[in-house]
């Protein structure tokens, strides 16, 4: 049976996410299986932080491993659009049987194909995932006790340099 603080948590999840409480369990992942980045993971440690009397200044330490920007960054937008406009120009130049509209769909949904195949393919780190478990052992410690390892952060900064993101 969870104690006092669990239910208090599993509520304070439930509410944010907008999931009842019956369908939540410790072992979901804020981010990954919930949904919660950018503004939303924010604003819900503020209130966390608030409701339980967390020290999170260690979270803030290594929120970019956690959770990204509201939004897709401008340079993001840049490598989908721009190689998908040329491929669907290619589309349109060597399949003039194609009506240019369907060149144009073929090449942005073949463009953004190849970037998730290799996405799922290179086999890439895994981002640190915060649980409903680890926001209950920082309200019992009273700090935020989640660290994330130096490898996984060399890992991740490696790959953020190679991407370029």
């Amino acid at each position: 049976m969870p104690d006092n603080a669990s239910a208090r948590i599993f509520a304070l999840v439930g509410d944010e996410r907008g999931r009842s409480i019956e369908k939540l369990e410790p072992q979901l992942t804020l981010q990954r299986d919930l949904g919660m980045d950018g503004d939303d993971a924010v604003e819900f440690f503020e209130r966390f932080g608030r409701e339980f009397s967390v020290d999170l200044r260690p979270l803030g330490e290594d929120w970019q491993y956690y959770f990204g920007p509201e939004g897709i960054p401008f340079r993001a937008w840049l490598f989908i659009l721009i190689p998908g406009f040329i491929i669907s120009i290619l589309f349109v130049r060597f399949l003039p049987q194609l009506p240019d509209w369907s060149s144009f769909l073929l090449g942005f949904v073949g463009w953004i194909s190849a970037l998730l195949g290799w996405k799922h393919l290179r086999g890439s780190v895994s981002d640190p995932q915060i649980t409903i478990q680890d926001l209950i052992d920082c309200v019992h410690a009273g700090v935020w006790t989640k660290v994330v390892s130096q490898e996984i952060k060399e890992k991740l900064a490696m790959r953020r340099r190679y991407v370029g993101f």
